[in-house]
Formats: C-alpha cells, sequence, structure tokens
C-alpha cells in the first residue's frame, strides 16, 4: 500500500490521537497498544520526536454525515436515494442504516469511490500543508 492509500485509510478509519506521519520515514505509525499495533509506539519523551511526528487527521462525524448526504443527493434515482436519506434522517443509528441502504440499492462501490475521492482530496490538501509548512 503506498503512502497515500495509507493515509486515506487511517483518515477514514478515525482514531484520533493514535496514528501519526513520520516525517523523517514518510510512513504511518501507530501509537496505540503494542498488542493491538504490533508496534513499540513512539517514545514522546525524546523531545526530537514530537517534531518528527505529525497526528493524522481523521474525518469527524458530522463531515462523514456531510458526506453521505452528499452523495444521496447525487444519486438520480429515487428508487436508490430515498432509503439513503431515510437513514440519515432516522436518530437511532443513521450510519448503520445507511451501509445498509447502500448494500440495499447495490450502490457499495459507488460509495466507496465515493467516499475515497473525497478523502484523497483532504489527504493530499494535508500532505500541501505540511510540506509549505516545513519550508
Amino acid at each position: 500500500m503506498n503512502l497515500l492509500d495509507e493515509l486515506i485509510d487511517t483518515y477514514l478509519t478515525n482514531n484520533i490521537g493514535q496514528s501519526y506521519l513520520d516525517l523523517e520515514t514518510k510512513q504511518v505509525v501507530h501509537d496505540g497498544d503494542p498488542l493491538i499495533t504490533g508496534e513499540e509506539g513512539i517514545d514522546w519523551d525524546d523531545e526530537e520526536n514530537i517534531d518528527r511526528y505529525v497526528e493524522i487527521p481523521s474525518i469527524e462525524s458530522f463531515q462523514a454525515f456531510r458526506l453521505m448526504e452528499l452523495f444521496a443527493a447525487q444519486v438520480n434515482d429515487d428508487k436508490k436515494s430515498n432509503p439513503l436519506f431515510q437513514a440519515l434522517s432516522s436518530s437511532h443509528r443513521p450510519f448503520r442504516k445507511f451501509k445498509d441502504g447502500l448494500i440495499e440499492a447495490g450502490l457499495e462501490n459507488e460509495w466507496y469511490a465515493f467516499e475515497y475521492q473525497y478523502a484523497k482530496k483532504e489527504m493530499e490538501n494535508w500532505l500541501e500543508f505540511l510540506e509549505k509548512k516545513e519550508v
């Protein structure tokens, strides 16, 4: 997996405070329980590491919800889009119901492509921001 794809996956997974970009190696590092991540973790007592690692942003719930609304709005078939809008208007588990609606409508592949393109743009902008910051 290339760096951009790994950043996209990390962004969409929403592991706030656990995933970092190592600016030296250009690799994603997961700083969680070593038994879960299989990695040693970051030594935050080493002052050099404070500037070496940058937390990878994660999609916020409100952003994910808005993205689902945008996707549903661009579906041109009411039979397919109505279950998505109904799921999003539900006060109980709208994210789960949206995923179920995608399966029911046969739109999973279209959704994942839509979500990927959004996350790709977000991560490209973030990397560009980091590059400008380092200069």
